[in-house]
């Protein structure tokens, strides 16, 4: 499933008043947020769109908590597990695809040197 769920403790009167929003709405969705007590508020996450390369989305795979209140802006950081792989084809996942993926640009070099000599 991608599904998650984030849970935001603090002061009542901090906790009325937060803002609870994805960095990027076209990857993550963040859900209205329901009082599970005085203190603390329940919020569902919800992966709309998967990329890969997770190293180049690190400020998109995240959610800003702000605060009016304590000015306050912290930053939840989303990590993707589980069952996502498995829409990735079977050569992705092969040893040898990923060293030429990996070297890629070293190969081609290489390559085109021996092209040119």
């Amino acid at each position: 499933s991608n599904t998650g769920e984030l849970f935001v403790v603090g002061l009542p009167e901090v906790l009325q008043q937060i803002k609870v929003q994805p960095a990027d709405s076209s990857i993550l969705f963040v859900g209205k947020g329901k009082q599970v007590n005085e203190t603390a508020i329940h919020y569902d996450v919800q992966l709309i769109d998967y990329h890969w390369r997770l190293a180049s989305l690190e400020d998109a795979m995240g959610i800003i908590v702000s605060s009016l209140i304590t000015k306050q802006k912290d930053k939840v950081l989303v990590k993707v597990t589980g069952d996502i792989d498995k829409h990735l084809c079977g050569l992705s996942r092969s040893p040898v695809f990923r060293f030429l993926q990996h070297y890629k640009y070293a190969i081609a070099m290489a390559g085109a040197m021996l092209f040119i000599f």
